[in-house]
C-alpha cells in the first residue's frame, strides 16, 4: 500500500452541506484497473474530482501520484494534472466545441508542453499516435461537433492519452451511447490497460461496461465505501438489490460482469 498511485484515507467531501463522499478509504496499486461502481449520485464523480484536484477533502487524507492534490496550486497542481489525465462524463452528443477533431486532441499535448508553447515535430507525432490508434486519423480535420456520441468520446480518449499520463480517470465513457459504441470503448479501455503502464479508474454504473479482467472492484452508495476488492466478491446478489434497490442476479460471460434484474417473483 506504500507504493499505491492513488490512496485514500478516512476521506470525506462535503457539498452544499451534504457528505457526498463519507469516510472512504481505498488503495489503487500501479497498473491497476479499478472499476469503481454504484448507482447515479453515490459519490463516483465526486471522486474522480477529487483525484484530479477539482475537490477538496473536508477531512482525510488523498494521496495520488506521491502527493496530495489540494495542497498544490498553479504550476504544481499543473504537472499533477499532466500525470493524471480525466476524461469527464460528456453529453450524449457535444456540439459545443468549434475545433477539428485534431485540434481537440492537440489540447491534451498543450497542457503538456506548456501554456503557450508551440507544439514540437515530436508532439504533433505524438498526437497522430493516438489518432491511429484510436481509428481517428481519416476523422482527423472533421469538425468535432459533426461526429457521432460514440466517435467524440473516442477523441476525448484521444485527447487524454496525448498528455502520456500515468493515471487516466474515465467518467462514464460509455454511458448514452449504443450497443455498438459501448462495446467499442469497453474494448479500447481494456486495450488501453492491457498493452500500456496506464493506472485506470473507471466509473460506471453499468457492471457489464467494465472489461474483461477487471480484478478490483469498489462499490459506492450514498457517499460510502460498500465494499472493495474482487469482482466475485463486491458483486453479491443481495448487496447488489439493496444498493440498487433491485433484485439482480449476477452472471459472467467471457470475463465479463452482468447484472440481471429480477422480478418478485424470481427472486432467489
Amino acid at each position: 500500500m506504500a507504493d499505491s498511485v492513488i490512496l485514500l484515507q478516512d476521506v470525506t467531501v462535503q457539498l452544499g452541506g451534504t457528505a457526498a463522499l463519507r469516510d472512504v478509504s481505498l488503495a489503487v496499486e500501479p497498473g491497476e484497473l479499478l472499476a469503481l461502481i454504484g448507482p447515479n449520485g453515490s459519490g463516483k464523480s465526486t471522486l474522480l474530482m477529487l483525484l484530479n484536484g477539482l475537490r477538496r477533502a473536508a477531512s482525510g487524507t488523498v494521496t495520488v501520484c506521491g502527493t496530495n492534490p489540494a495542497g498544490l496550486h498553479g504550476g504544481q497542481l499543473a504537472r499533477l494534472r499532466h500525470r493524471v489525465a480525466y476524461v469527464p462524463q460528456l453529453p450524449e452528443r457535444d456540439r459545443a466545441i468549434p475545433l477539428s477533431v485534431r485540434d481537440v486532441a492537440r489540447i491534451g499535448r498543450s497542457g503538456k508542453a506548456g501554456l503557450f508553447h508551440r507544439l514540437t515535430v515530436a508532439d504533433e507525432e505524438v498526437v497522430s499516435a493516438w489518432l491511429d490508434r484510436l481509428a481517428l486519423t481519416s476523422l482527423a480535420d472533421r469538425p468535432y461537433c459533426d461526429l457521432s456520441g460514440g466517435e467524440q468520446r473516442k477523441v476525448h480518449l484521444a485527447r487524454a492519452l496525448a498528455q502520456e499520463p500515468d493515471v487516466l480517470l474515465l467518467d462514464e465513457p460509455a454511458s448514452n451511447l449504443d450497443i455498438r459504441w459501448q462495446e467499442e470503448l469497453t474494448r479500447i479501455v481494456h486495450d488501453l490497460w492491457r498493452e500500456t503502464d496506464l493506472t485506470v479508474v473507471l466509473v460506471t454504473h453499468d457492471v457489464h461496461q467494465v472489461p474483461a479482467g477487471c480484478e478490483h472492484m469498489a462499490l459506492l452508495s450514498k457517499g460510502r465505501l460498500v465494499a472493495a476488492g474482487a469482482p466475485e466478491a463486491v458483486l453479491e446478489g443481495g448487496r447488489l438489490a439493496s444498493v440498487f434497490g433491485s433484485p439482480v442476479e449476477v452472471l459472467q460471460r467471457g470475463g465479463r460482469w452482468h447484472l440481471l434484474p429480477l422480478s418478485p417473483s424470481e427472486e432467489r
